[in-house]
């Protein structure tokens, strides 16, 4: 008799988890759906919202930075966008960028002694939009003065200032920067370090390359 019920028992366990195995699998297929179809999760609630960020986040979103057809390894600065054309596509978008010899998204002509610069992250670089639609392009239309978009993705304020010393600054009236809460960290670390940037090397930048690609 004892027996018997240890058998039941035993299958009421394995029941169990294998219920709960299917009900895992099952939750993660429906995630995994989110991923591919975002416009969905207007109707979904906002704890299956934050988790599908997290995912996306964490393993499925590219970073041009990283992006060997738009991006390349500067040992002062770590990276910065590579002299040319390239597409860069993500799950939300495909944009063309056209890159000067700054490594910026601008043309040539706005490094020619430019009135107005905008320095800052991906927001001011123009994640997401047209070239014709960065911040930088509408100020320029709107003033008429030549501006220069120096943004760079990722970039913190210490990097944004760095990469303006390539730039020949004698014309300039105003600088535009563009702050995030997460260059606070940059930021920090270049005081601490006597305004000397700790960055990576090309062997970790290319580690990142790989892991991103």
């Amino acid at each position: 008799m004892d027996w018997i019920k240890t058998k039941k028992v035993i299958k009421v366990i394995l029941f169990n988890m294998l219920l709960i195995v299917v009900l895992l699998a099952l939750y993660e297929s429906y995630l995994f759906f989110l991923v591919h179809h975002p416009s969905l999760l207007k109707k979904c609630p906002m704890g299956i919202r934050n988790g599908i960020g997290y995912l996306y986040n964490t393993g499925d979103r590219y970073v041009i930075q990283f992006s060997p057809a738009c991006a390349k390894f500067d040992d002062q600065l770590g990276y910065t966008l590579k002299p040319g054309e390239c597409t860069f596509s993500g799950r939300e978008f495909s944009t063309r960028y056209l890159i000067n010899s700054l490594g910026t998204r601008d043309d040539e002509k706005s490094l020619d002694h430019p009135r107005i610069i905008v320095a800052g992250d991906s927001f001011a670089m123009g994640w997401g939009v047209d070239q014709e639609e960065t911040f930088a392009q509408r100020v320029e239309r709107k003033t008429g003065f030549k501006v220069l978009n120096a943004a760079v993705a990722s970039y913190g304020t210490a990097r944004e200032m760095m990469i303006l010393r390539r730039v020949p600054t004698d014309r300039l009236q105003y600088l535009i920067i563009q702050y995030c809460e997460n260059d606070y960290d940059e930021n920090k670390a270049f005081y601490l370090n006597r305004n000397v940037l700790p960055t990576m090397s090309e062997a970790e930048y290319n580690h990142y390359v790989e892991i991103d690609n």
